[in-house]
């Protein structure tokens, strides 16, 4: 018994692009699980965890480490981080810029902000390939 029912067991690799810097970074290549609307799966370094929720209309990205973030972003309407740790818990604003989901790729620009002033600037691509 699963915890989502039927999954499928595949690869990912999440690379992370500072569109400020322009630096890339991997932040997972590793066996996921993946039952069409859930990714989970974990960093390559921290082993931190990660569940990706898809959804039509945007995305939630949860992290679960020593801090824990939540980050929903949505194409209309308000998007948002929440940072939980041993100090508290700190929310941030975010905007979706771009978003796309073609099943074996996807992809999410987005910024995240304090008041109105940008703190991050990124762009995640999830690449997917079935386990052989």
């Amino acid at each position: 018994s699963s915890f989502w029912g039927y999954r499928m067991k595949c690869m990912v690799r999440l690379s992370r692009l500072d569109c400020v810097t322009g630096e890339t970074e991997v932040i997972a290549e590793a066996p996921c699980l993946y039952d069409g609307k859930r990714l989970l799966y974990k960093e390559n370094n921290t082993g931190a965890r990660h569940m990706v929720a898809l959804k039509e209309n945007g995305l939630s990205i949860e992290r679960t480490a020593d801090v824990q973030s939540v980050l929903e972003l949505v194409k209309e309407g308000a998007s948002r981080c929440v940072i939980k740790s041993t100090y508290g818990v700190m929310e941030l604003g975010a905007r979706l810029l771009a978003y796309t989901n073609d099943g074996d790729s996807v992809e999410a620009e987005y910024i995240v902000l304090s008041g109105e002033e940008t703190t991050a600037h990124l762009k995640m691509t999830w690449e997917l390939k079935k386990a052989s």
